[in-house]
C-alpha cells in the first residue's frame, strides 16, 4: 500500500467514526461541557469537513492511526478543537457585542436633556426587540421569548433612569448595563448565589447582549 492509500484509508476510518452514535454523543457532551450555542450535530459536521480538508492536504500518513480504535482517539480529539474553537469565537462575539451595546448606549442622544429624542430611541428599541431574529440561544436554560423580556426590561428600566436624570452616582455605560441586565435577570427568578444560578445568569447576559446588540445594529443599518 503506498502512502496516498494509507492517508486515503486513515481518512475514511476517522469519518466513519464521525458517522457513527458514538462520535454525536460525544460532541454533544461537549457542546454540553463547553455551552455552547450549537448542538452536536453541527460539530460533527464540522468535524467532517475539517478531517476531509487536512487529510487531502497531507502528504505522509499518520503514524499512530492503524485502525478504529485510534480512528475514534483521533476523531474525538478534532470534534473536542472545534468546540473549544467554537468556544473561543462565543468569547470574541460576547466582548464585541458588549462594546456595541455599550456604545449605542452612551450615544449623545440619550442624554436626558435630549429627552424627546432619546425616548424615541428607546421606543423603537423595544418595538424591534420582539421581531428580530436571535442566534438561537441553545444553552438549555430560557426560551427565546424569555431573553427578549429580560432585553425589554433592561431598556424599560434604561429609559425610566434617563428619563429622570440618568443613574445614581457616576456610573460608567459598561457596569451601568451589567447592573440593569442583572437586575432584570433577578426579576425573572434568578436569584441567588449558588453554582449553577451564577452560570445560568452568565448565559442569560450572554443571550441579551447579543440580542441587543443585534437590535442596535439593525436600527443603525436602517438609518443609513
Amino acid at each position: 500500500m503506498d502512502e496516498v492509500e494509507r492517508i486515503q484509508r486513515q481518512a475514511a476510518l476517522v469519518r466513519s467514526w464521525l458517522e457513527s452514535p458514538e462520535a454525536l454523543r460525544t460532541a454533544n457532551a461537549v457542546a454540553g461541557r463547553l455551552r455552547l450555542d450549537c448542538d452536536g450535530s453541527d460539530l460533527v459536521q464540522q468535524a467532517w469537513l475539517r478531517v476531509t480538508t487536512s487529510f487531502a492536504a497531507r502528504t505522509t500518513a499518520l503514524v499512530d492511526l492503524h485502525g478504529p480504535v485510534e480512528a475514534a482517539r483521533y476523531g474525538s480529539r478534532v470534534v473536542s478543537n472545534i468546540g473549544l474553537d467554537r468556544l473561543r469565537s462565543m468569547a470574541r462575539t460576547e466582548v464585541v457585542a458588549l462594546d456595541r451595546v455599550e456604545t449605542h448606549l452612551a450615544d449623545d442622544r440619550l442624554d436626558p436633556e435630549r429627552g424627546a429624542m432619546a425616548m424615541s430611541f428607546f421606543e423603537e428599541l423595544l418595538r424591534r426587540i420582539p421581531v428580530t431574529e436571535t442566534r438561537g440561544n441553545n444553552c438549555g436554560g430560557c426560551s427565546v421569548d424569555t431573553i427578549r423580556s429580560i432585553a425589554i426590561t433592561v431598556v424599560q428600566t434604561f429609559a425610566l433612569e434617563t428619563k429622570a436624570g440618568g443613574p445614581d452616582g457616576p456610573v460608567d455605560g459598561r457596569e451601568r448595563l451589567e447592573r440593569l441586565v442583572d437586575r432584570a435577570i433577578e426579576s425573572f427568578g434568578e436569584t441567588g448565589e449558588s453554582a449553577r444560578l451564577r452560570k445560568r445568569r452568565s448565559r442569560c447576559k450572554h443571550c441579551v447582549r447579543d440580542l441587543l446588540a443585534r437590535v442596535l445594529d439593525d436600527m443603525e443599518v436602517r438609518r443609513d
